[in-house]
């Protein structure tokens, strides 16, 4: 899984997607039809775009004994 997390006030969102603001043209409808679509939790607009993100609660991880170089 290749997806970009945002870190905003200490708490974590996976972005699903992200959709510029000339795209959209100023119609926020379509823009609350994706987040449906795509069960996001939330939309943050920063510098031109839209971010349809998730919220990431909890983490689920294994410490290994490897190490990588």
């Amino acid at each position: 899984m290749n997806k970009q997390v945002l870190n905003i006030g200490g708490k974590l969102y996976l972005v699903h997607r992200t959709i510029s603001e000339a795209q959209v043209r100023g119609n926020i409808d379509a823009v609350k039809a994706w987040c449906e679509m795509l069960k996001c939790d939330r939309v943050f607009n920063n510098k031109g775009f839209f971010y349809l993100v998730t919220d990431i609660i909890d983490i689920d991880y294994e410490q290994s004994d490897q190490t990588f170089i």
